[in-house]
């Protein structure tokens, strides 16, 4: 199966994920929005398992590595990338991709770890975003005049597989003396890497393997006069729709010969893929909505987003001098809830998910299930001090109280495991029964073999 299959499998598995996880009230999940604070160099984590109350966990020190400017979650190796300016061991302006072991939620004491150092050194260029696959990591470098590129990276580091110039491609190439600053990145639902530049209004779409251009859109339409600058982009997880996080970025003026003209501070805009085009919808959901990020509030600045892959819930920042929040929107682009953040003013940049899924309860031999071959793990464990996963915390001794947490649970599955029975907890008897008949019936075949 090809990279790009193997994403576009993922996004359709994201949106069967919806269903299922509804479904699978015996697995807990617990949901993570980390929020990289550039003003106080830091990672913040939110537990946002309920959207609408959630919770400050705790923070993460920056080990010296300053301005981090986005960030992302990689579930295969548990760790939390981000994209950096500059820090201990780098020129000030160098840049750098650093990683922090997240492996155990509730530990803030964990430091980052330089993986990834800037690729063309001594040219002067800043870490801004980050995509992650399931092999690599793509980041975007460059300064305020020159040398926007973007490279691809192992998860490990080492020298970059690809490290491209993008400006040249771009349909508005900066000219001498502008500002280029890349912006955010993200995957698309085929497997290409998405890009936004934060200097001027247009969002690209690169193929995976060759850094090909095969897609551009701008972040102004007839619908959205009045944004001027892609800040991120990202592809709904359960959707598969390209959206990007754009502002007008001081906050345009109401025009006062216009009754009724509304100070922009930014939006959300949902483009259609035609061809090479990546075509402006207009706003996602319903822009007249009062509070950010609808064109309808001024002066917030809009900076990270994200996703919730169970439910293609975005979840939006946006700040200005004083204040500093969070929108969270449906899949349909209906606004749900907005919640203030410990996050400096004007200081957040990037957003993160993550999804952590907790074992089943009686689970005993990590299959998804808890069904009979469970009561076998239990068995032969009995009366042992060895210890069983998804014990629910009964540690050991294994005994009776692990067999109850077995039968109470017996038939549940967590979310994608194979389809069970409604069957009745079989009672221990019937289950040895069950676990003699095996060895039983081989030994008659065997003997049957002797006598032929």
């Amino acid at each position: 199966m090809s990279k790009k299959s193997s994403v576009a499998s993922r996004f359709a598995t994201a949106t069967i994920l919806v269903g299922v996880l509804a479904t699978s009230s015996a697995q807990a999940v617990t949901k993570i929005l980390y929020i990289s604070d550039r003003a106080a160099h830091r990672v913040l984590a939110y537990d946002v398992s309920d959207a609408m109350a959630p919770a400050f966990m705790g923070e993460y020190p920056n080990g010296g590595y300053t301005t981090w400017t986005a960030i992302e979650y990689d579930d295969e190796t548990k760790k939390l990338f981000a994209a950096v300016r500059h820090g201990p061991g780098l020129d000030i302006e160098e840049g750098a991709v650093v990683t922090l072991d997240v492996s155990d939620p509730m530990d803030f004491s964990v430091q980052p770890v330089l993986t990834i150092s800037n690729p063309r050194y001594p040219d002067v260029r800043e870490a801004h975003g980050l995509a992650i696959d399931e092999s690599f990591v793509y980041t975007s470098w460059g300064n305020l005049l020159t040398n926007q590129t973007i490279t691809k990276h192992a998860k490990t580091g080492g020298a970059p597989i690809i490290d491209m110039p993008v400006g040249p491609v771009m349909p508005n190439t900066c000219p001498a003396g502008a500002m280029c600053i890349p912006g955010g990145m993200g995957i698309a639902s085929d497997g290409d890497i998405l890009h936004a530049n934060s200097a001027n209004e247009y969002i690209q779409k690169f193929d995976a393997e060759t850094f090909e251009l095969t897609a551009v859109g701008s972040v102004v339409s007839a619908e959205t006069p009045k944004l001027h600058y892609a800040q991120q982009v990202a592809a709904n997880p359960v959707t598969g729709a390209i959206q990007s996080l754009s502002s007008c970025r001081f906050g345009c003026n109401a025009d006062p010969a216009i009754p009724g003209d509304p100070q922009v501070g930014g939006g959300v805009v949902q483009y259609e893929l035609v061809g090479a085009e990546l075509i402006n919808q207009g706003y996602f959901g319903d822009a007249d909505t009062d509070v950010w990020p609808s064109i309808q509030l001024p002066g917030r600045f809009p900076f990270g987003m994200t996703f919730d892959p169970t439910n293609g819930w975005l979840y939006a920042g946006g700040a200005n001098d004083s204040f500093s929040d969070i929108a969270v929107f449906d899949e349909m682009g209906v606004l749900q809830t907005v919640f203030a953040t410990d996050v400096f003013a004007n200081g957040r940049d990037g957003l993160a998910f993550r999804v952590i899924e907790e074992g089943l309860p009686g689970d005993f031999n990590e299959n998804g299930k808890v069904d009979a071959a469970d009561y076998v793990v239990w068995r032969k464990n009995n009366n042992t001090n060895n210890s069983l996963p998804n014990d629910s915390g009964l540690g050991t001794p294994i005994g009776s109280a692990h067999f109850d947490l077995w039968r109470a649970n017996f038939g549940m599955m967590a979310a994608g495991a194979a389809a069970g029975s409604n069957a009745p907890v079989p009672e221990p008897a019937s289950l040895v029964v069950l676990g003699l008949a095996g060895p039983l019936l081989l030994a008659a075949r065997v003997a049957r073999r002797q006598n032929t």
